[in-house]
């Protein structure tokens, strides 16, 4: 029995640093594919794990882009934070578009590299780039089509740029 206690006592007091780096981070920005959007990631030591919600005020559809997404920090630390300033993001988009005469549904898996800037402390603004690959594409039409059958307007690009600008908070 002792030795059970002795090795779970060490197994706590060896998880104490873990739990010291933790912190929730709000984001609300801007970018594609995530659109409009929102999120939180949840940070222990140099990796995060969350999930942003995006959306683009359009009259004529509904678009959403739901996307979970890791984050792996590396490079030196910055005078106002203690991560990192670089990070490599890796995310998966689950993207529909909705209007009166199709949906459309895209997976995307979307590495990218970014950089954050720190205002302050706790808060900063966070850039990145990288390019989206696709996953999964379906288009589904409501209603036949206007357009006539030799005319195709379905432009479809499997490789996409991609970008995003963010405003964050760590609590």
């Amino acid at each position: 029995m002792k030795r059970w206690a002795t090795f779970l006592a060490v197994g706590i007091i060896s998880m104490v640093p873990l739990f010291a780096q933790q912190a929730i981070q709000v984001q609300s920005g801007i970018g594609f594919p995530a659109l409009l959007h929102g999120g939180a990631l949840y940070y222990w030591q140099d990796h995060a794990l969350g999930v942003t919600v995006g959306s683009l005020p359009d009259e004529g559809s509904t678009l959403l882009c739901i996307s979970p997404t890791y984050r792996y920090h590396f490079g030196t630390c910055g005078r106002l934070g203690p991560m990192p300033k670089w990070y490599f993001q890796a995310s998966l988009h689950y993207f529909k578009d909705c209007n009166d005469s199709r949906v459309v549904t895209d997976i995307l898996l979307s590495p990218r590299i970014g950089r954050d800037i720190m205002v302050s402390h706790n808060s900063g603004i966070s850039l990145n780039l990288g390019f989206s690959v696709e996953a999964y594409h379906h288009k589904r039409y409501l209603e036949p089509r206007s357009t006539p059958s030799w005319f195709n307007t379905d432009i479809h690009f499997p490789i996409l740029p991609n970008a995003g600008l963010s405003v964050f908070y760590r609590f």
